[in-house]
């Protein structure tokens, strides 16, 4: 299947020559663009032959030079970093992990009075939907053991909260916020006590509700009856889906540090991926700058180590075991007509690549970058554009979109497009049938609640 330059003009590029027109003063540097097929082991620079920047009044206003020195230099990634927390959490948790968040239940002081403790799992879409499904649940089991008052709310250090958590599919510039906003412990401990106050339907003191840690709290169970529920929440391959085909910077953030944060990324790239400080320099999951002492810190990669990375996901999906078989499109946005919405539908025509490109935008202070797989006869193909326009926004990021959209065109109609098999299947609902409450095995000492 190859793809027509005409069709794809009509499409999308036509409105790049005229948005190029409009930005000839913008400034763009092309950092590297690198590709590597499914069976090979080294990234290769790209760049257009003299055949193809004659057939491109882009390409032949802006020449590339991209060496091989390029391909291994790192450079700031923005958003394609969700790809690498995406890669990373499959590899350690698995395409159907779900997240599994308990509630304690243990005698208050009175009769008729409890107290109430959640065990986080760092489950990134804990929001305003699942706390609703879990306490609509809870309230009449409560009520079963004479739990009327709530005499004290506690969680551990595991259970951030974020009520909003979904606002982001219908208000996507939310997802796009700085993710610090929302992911810290001031944030989880107002939006939590906000909901109880509120939504929650039961009846307490939640006016100084706090963490417990996660092993003072099961010290504390060693002495106590208790009653134990979990929920589950979706698993985690439509978690990396929604991040990544939304640009979602809360729950990369989250995820990157359940998995361990910066220092644990450096041990699993260097064990699996055999990639070092010179390929990698991870703060965050989301690729936002992070703040470090005052300081903004960006996420660096190299090209080659962002196939790489690529690769390996592409790699451990098929290999995985479990109820159903996974590919690339299951955890990022998938070109095609069928994509409810994608950044990169919306930025780089997604829909004229029917099931033949799995890809992921990225947009920060000087990075506007591309990467993602095309599905060929000749095996899967990763790629990764990083241009570094001189202001971010207006002119110059536009001109780096209109280029990087040719430069990819190019690179898809030197191959023979092979489409994949994929129905798009929407946006990811916050709970699902294994978001019930179940009651735990009991763990505790002799004795129960009544």
């Amino acid at each position: 299947m190859m793809i027509s330059r005409k069709l794809v003009y009509v499409a999308s590029l036509s409105l790049g020559l005229s948005l190029l027109a409009s930005t000839a003063m913008a400034k763009v540097e092309m950092n590297a663009m690198c590709f590597m097929k499914q069976s090979e082991s080294t990234a290769h620079a790209f760049n257009p032959t003299k055949e193809e920047i004659a057939d491109s009044s882009i390409l032949k206003k802006n020449p590339t030079n991209v060496t091989d020195a390029d391909v291994d230099a790192k450079f700031r990634i923005a958003s394609l970093s969700k790809v690498i927390t995406t890669d990373w959490a499959i590899a350690k948790l698995g395409p159907e992990y779900r997240f599994k968040t308990k509630i304690y239940v243990t005698p208050g002081t009175k009769a008729g009075n409890c107290n109430l403790h959640i065990e986080g799992d760092m489950d990134p879409y804990m929001g305003r939907e699942m706390l609703t499904r879990i306490f609509t649940q809870l309230k009449p089991k409560l009520t079963a053991q004479s739990c009327k008052y709530i005499e004290t709310f506690s969680y551990d250090q595991y259970f951030p909260v974020y009520l909003d958590a979904m606002k982001h599919q219908t208000n996507h510039d939310l997802g796009w916020e700085d993710p610090a906003r929302y992911f810290n412990s001031t944030k989880t401990k107002n939006d939590l006590a906000a909901f109880l106050k509120v939504k929650s339907g039961l009846k307490g003191d939640f006016s100084n509700i706090g963490v417990v840690t996660k092993d003072r709290y099961q010290e504390y169970l060693k002495g106590v009856p208790s009653k134990v529920y979990s929920v589950k929440s979706r698993p985690l391959f439509m978690i990396a889906k929604d991040m990544n085909k939304y640009s979602y910077n809360y729950p990369p953030n989250v995820l990157f540090e359940k998995l361990g944060g910066a220092e644990a990324y450096k041990k699993f790239a260097a064990d699996r991926l055999k990639l070092d400080g010179e390929d990698v320099e991870m703060y965050n999951g989301s690729g936002y700058p992070a703040m470090i002492d005052g300081k903004k810190m960006y996420n660096l990669v190299s090209c080659s180590a962002l196939v790489h990375i690529m690769q390996d996901l592409d790699k451990t999906l098929e290999a995985y075991k479990g109820t159903r078989k996974f590919q690339m499109a299951d955890v990022m946005a998938v070109g095609g007509p069928g994509e409810s919405y994608s950044t990169f539908k919306g930025l780089y025509a997604g829909g004229t690549y029917d099931n033949t490109m799995v890809a992921k935008t990225g947009s920060a202070d000087k990075a506007i970058t591309f990467g993602g797989m095309l599905s060929t006869a000749d095996g899967d193909m990763y790629f990764a554009v990083l241009t570094s326009p001189e202001t971010y926004g207006g002119a110059d990021t536009t001109k780096a979109r209109v280029i990087i959209r040719e430069l990819v065109q190019t690179l898809a109609e030197r191959q023979k497009l092979k489409k994949f098999e994929y129905k798009q299947i929407g946006d990811m609902n916050a709970t699902d049938d294994q978001s019930t409450l179940v009651e735990e095995p009991k763990q505790t000492p002799a004795g129960s609640l009544k």
